[in-house]
Parts: C-alpha cells; sequence; structure tokens
C-alpha cells in the first residue's frame, strides 16, 4: 500500500524519491540490507549505500512480499512498493499528499517550522524520515558521525576519508534497529 512506503522512508531515514524508487534485487533479506548505487543517490559524490534495515523494517518488507508475486518480482527487479502492478511505483505527490492527510487529520504540525515562519507548516516526508532521525540522534546521543552514514552524507574531507575506512556497519545497524524501536 502506498502507506507503507512513507513508514518505510521514514524506518530507513530514506529520500522517499530512494524507498519509491527500490526495486526487489537492491534487497538482500539475509543480510537485512538495502543497496543503492551512486548514480541512484542524490549526492552521487558520496558513493554507493548500504542501508541496514531494522527488524521492523524487515518485517515491513515481508508484508509486501506478499503483496506481489515474489519470485518474478524478485528476478526481474520490480518495484517494491509498487502502485497498480510491480512495474509502476507510487508517486511523490501521492505520498506527500497521504502524509498532509494524515498530520491534518491529527493536527499534528512542525513546532520548529511554524515558530520559525509563524504559521502552522505541516511536516514533510524528508522532515519526518530524515531530520526527526537526526534530532533523535542528538537528543539521545546517539553515535553522530555513524548517524550522518545512515543519511548518506559525507562525514569527512577527502584526506580524512582516506585514512579512516571504518565503514561504520555494526554501530550503523544499531542505529537502524534503536530507531526503529523508537
Amino acid at each position: 500500500t502506498a502507506f507503507n512506503v512513507l513508514r518505510f522512508a521514514i524506518l530507513c531515514n530514506l529520500r522517499l524519491s530512494n524507498a519509491l524508487s527500490l526495486k526487489w534485487n537492491q534487497v538482500d533479506m539475509e543480510k537485512q540490507t538495502l543497496f543503492f548505487s551512486a548514480s541512484e543517490m542524490k549526492r552521487q559524490a558520496n558513493g554507493n549505500f548500504t542501508v541496514y534495515l531494522s527488524s521492523q523494517a524487515v518485517e515491513l518488507l515481508r508484508a509486501q512480499k506478499r503483496l506481489g508475486k515474489t519470485v518474478q518480482n524478485e528476478l526481474t527487479g520490480c518495484y517494491v512498493f509498487f502502485s497498480k502492478d510491480p512495474s509502476q511505483h507510487y508517486s511523490l505527490t501521492l505520498i506527500e499528499q497521504i502524509m498532509k492527510k494524515i498530520c491534518r487529520e491529527h493536527e499534528f504540525y512542525d513546532p520548529h517550522e511554524s515558530a520559525r515562519l509563524g504559521r502552522r507548516v505541516l511536516p514533510t516526508v524528508h522532515g519526518t524520515a530524515r531530520a526527526s532521525f537526526l534530532t533523535w540522534v542528538e537528543a539521545t546521543g546517539k553515535d553522530r558521525r555513524a548517524a550522518e552514514r545512515n543519511l548518506h552524507h559525507k562525514t569527512e574531507t577527502a584526506v580524512g576519508a582516506s585514512y579512516n575506512r571504518e565503514g561504520y556497519a555494526l554501530i550503523r545497524r544499531k542505529l537502524s534497529q534503536d530507531w526503529g524501536n523508537f
């Protein structure tokens, strides 16, 4: 369903465009990871991107698998979150409208942006999926560098990156699970 892609983007701190364009051949259920090549990312210069999945994200993927022809979808690289058929994904606009509808119904407004602009501002998918995650990381004292990596942000200068080869895989995996639990 369309709501599932919204939940998934939030659970995985993904840009909505990456969640929408996710195909089954990018999912490794055994390793509980997603893989995006650099060319699929907004910041291509930051390289390839591995997403470490929480148990909640894995369960959501399993639910999506049950909705389609899983063997065919996995082999052909069809979309995980498809609309009418597995070769078409939902539109960005539709998901943003769903988010706005949910927020209006529950009278949830972005407190930071509302205060800054002096009027009620609805949260965005991007702000909910990514800014909320980083705010939570700061508030709980989690590893900021690992969190930035979970967001596919560059954390080092070119020189620093050549010396620091740590991928933060274990820390990032735990961080993803902690966020899923939260």
